[in-house]
C-alpha cells in the first residue's frame, strides 16, 4: 500500500475546488493507497470526506478553543520560511506529496523529504504575471518575488497536473513549463447531481438566473448586479439567485438595496444542493475575475442549463465544443444585453448538451490514480 499525503488549503465542504477534490479523494482505491490530508487552514469542522482518509491538523485551525489569530499566522509564516522545522512537524515518511494548488500547498510540500512529488494546479496562476505592473511600484516587487519563488519550487515536482487549458497555458507562458504536464480536468457525479437537481423548491414566477460561488471580489458579483440596475430599466420579469456567502455579502446588499433590486436579486446564501436552482435557471452566470476552473460551469452544462461567463477556467472550452453559452468581457452593458436577449428569447436556446463522457468522475479518478503510480 502506497502512502500518500495530499497538502492542500482547507477541507471545509463547500463549492467548487474543495468539493471537486474531496470526490476525487474519496473514490481513489483504499486498499492500494494509505491517503492522509494535511490542510493549511481549518475554518468549520465540517468535511466531506471518508473515514478511512486521515485528516491531519491543520497549520491554523481558528476552530480551536483559544484561537489566537496573530499567533497562528506567526507559526504559520515561521513554517513556511523553515523548510526543517516544517519537516520536524510532519514525522511520517510518504512514497508520494501531492501539492493540490501552487503558491503555500506547493511551497510546504516542496520541503518535504520525499521521493516522489506530484503539484495539482487547481487555480489560475494569471496572478503571478507582474509584467503590465508599475515596475516601480510594491506590488510589482511583491509579485515577481512570488513568481521567483513560484518558479523554483516548481522544479521539485516529477509530475505537474493542471485542471484546464486557462491553465495549462498560464503555465507555459509565466513560466515556460510544457513538459511532464498532465491534464486532468475538475469533475463531477452526474448521476448524483441529476438525482439532487429533482429537489423541490420554491421557484420565483420570474425568470430565473443564478450565480454560484463565493461572495468576494475575486467573483465580482457587482458587475452582475450592475448590469441587473440596467436591464431593470427595461425590464422587470427576471430574478436573479446568488449562491454562497463570504465576506462580500453586506457590500452587495447595500447595493442592491440602494439601487432598488430587491424584487429582482436575492443573496440566498450558502446552500448545500444548488442543483434545483441550476436545473431550473434559464442561465447559470459567472462573473469572476479570474478562475482555474469553475466546476459550477460544467455542473450547469450537466443541467442542459446555458452558461454566460467571463473568459475564465473552464468557461471558453465549454462554449467553444458545446455551443452552450456566451463569453464575456469585464463589461456590465454587454452582459446586461446578453440577459435581456434571454428574457426576449426564452425558448430560442439550444437546451441538451451532450458533453458524452467529459468532465466524468469515474474518467477523472482513473486519472489520478494513473498520475500517481506513474510517477511513484
Amino acid at each position: 500500500m502506497k502512502k500518500l499525503l495530499f497538502i492542500t488549503w482547507n477541507i471545509t465542504s463547500g463549492y467548487g475546488t474543495e468539493k471537486s477534490l474531496a470526490d476525487v479523494l474519496n473514490l481513489l482505491d483504499k486498499y492500494k493507497y494509505d491517503i492522509s490530508i494535511l490542510p493549511l487552514f481549518k475554518t468549520s469542522n465540517v468535511h466531506v470526506y471518508n473515514s478511512n482518509i486521515k485528516i491531519l491538523d491543520a497549520l491554523i485551525d481558528s476552530t480551536k478553543e483559544g484561537y489566537n489569530e496573530k499567533d497562528s499566522l506567526d507559526y504559520y509564516y515561521k513554517l513556511l520560511v523553515s523548510p526543517l522545522l516544517f519537516n520536524k512537524l510532519i514525522n511520517e515518511k510518504y512514497d508520494c506529496v501531492i501539492a493540490c494548488n501552487h503558491s503555500a500547498p506547493s511551497y510546504f510540500a516542496s520541503y518535504l523529504n520525499c521521493a516522489t512529488k506530484i503539484i495539482w494546479i487547481r487555480g489560475d496562476m494569471r496572478e503571478l504575471d507582474y509584467n503590465w505592473l508599475d515596475k516601480n511600484s510594491n506590488e510589482y516587487r511583491q509579485i515577481k518575488q512570488e513568481h521567483e519563488m513560484q518558479a523554483s519550487v516548481l522544479k521539485q515536482f516529477d509530475s505537474i497536473v493542471v485542471i484546464s487549458d486557462v491553465v495549462e497555458k498560464s503555465l507555459s507562458e509565466l513560466f515556460g513549463i510544457t513538459e511532464n504536464v498532465v491534464k486532468i480536468s475538475n469533475s463531477v457525479n452526474r448521476e448524483k447531481i441529476h438525482i439532487l437537481s429533482n429537489e423541490k423548491i420554491s421557484i420565483p414566477d420570474k425568470m430565473l438566473f443564478t450565480s454560484v460561488g463565493r461572495l468576494d471580489f475575486n467573483k465580482n458579483q457587482i458587475l452582475l448586479l450592475k448590469a441587473a440596475k440596467e436591464l431593470k430599466l427595461y425590464r422587470d420579469d427576471f430574478m436573479i439567485y446568488l449562491l454562497g456567502d463570504g465576506d462580500y455579502k453586506l457590500i452587495l446588499q447595500k447595493y442592491i438595496e440602494d439601487n432598488e433590486l430587491t424584487e429582482n436579486v436575492k443573496l440566498i446564501g450558502y446552500v448545500e444542493n444548488p442543483y434545483p436552482y441550476i436545473k431550473n435557471s434559464t442561465a447559470t452566470i459567472l462573473t469572476s475575475l479570474s478562475e482555474g476552473f469553475s466546476l459550477a460551469l460544467v455542473e450547469s452544462v450537466i443541467l442542459n442549463t446555458p452558461i454566460i461567463s467571463t473568459d475564465v477556467g473552464v468557461a471558453r472550452e465549454l462554449v467553444e465544443k458545446y455551443k452552450c453559452g456566451n463569453i464575456i468581457h469585464f463589461d456590465e452593458k454587454e452582459l446586461f444585453g446578453i440577459l435581456l436577449w434571454y428574457l426576449n428569447n426564452p425558448y430560442r436556446y439550444n437546451r441538451v448538451f451532450d458533453i458524452n463522457n467529459d468532465y466524468d468522475l469515474v474518467t477523472e479518478v482513473k486519472k489520478t490514480e494513473l498520475i500517481i503510480d506513474n510517477t511513484i
